[in-house]
This record gives C-alpha cells, sequence and structure tokens, in this order.
C-alpha cells in the first residue's frame, strides 16, 4: 500500500473500532467500560505519527501490542 492508503486503512479500522466500541454502550455496557474500551484506541491515534518514524522494537512490542491487553486488564480491576 501507498502512504495515503496505509493511513486511510489505519483511521477507517479506528473508525469502525470506535463506532462498535461506543454501540456496546447502547446495548448496556456500562459507561466506565465503554470509556476504557475505547482508551486503547485512542492511546494508538496518539502515538500514530510516532510510529510511523519509530521502527523500535521496544515500541511495537511494549507499548502498541501491550495496549491490546490494557483493555482487559482495565475491565476486569473496573468490573
Amino acid at each position: 500500500l501507498s502512504e495515503r492508503g496505509i493511513r486511510i486503512l489505519f483511521y477507517s479500522s479506528l473508525s469502525i473500532f470506535a463506532i462498535s466500541t461506543s454501540i456496546l454502550f447502547l446495548t448496556g455496557f456500562k459507561a466506565v467500560i465503554t470509556l476504557f474500551l475505547l482508551l486503547p484506541g485512542a492511546m494508538v491515534l496518539a502515538l500514530y505519527n510516532n510510529a510511523r518514524r519509530n521502527f523500535s522494537d521496544y515500541l511495537y512490542y511494549f507499548v502498541l501490542d501491550g495496549l491490546m491487553m490494557i483493555s482487559a486488564l482495565f475491565t476486569s480491576i473496573i468490573d
């Protein structure tokens, strides 16, 4: 993919994530849990420009991959 195609794919995926996670609130999930589920997406959005320029293994393995676990951690603490 071109740089533009990657950007479109990233923002499209993040939009689908945000919309589908927000729908959870409408189906009965607590607002605080929904917000904690949205938090990793916001963090990935904040790290996107840095991740495009920085190819560090630490960034990818510990930070970006670690964000996949953070939702489960937050919801297990809250619920």
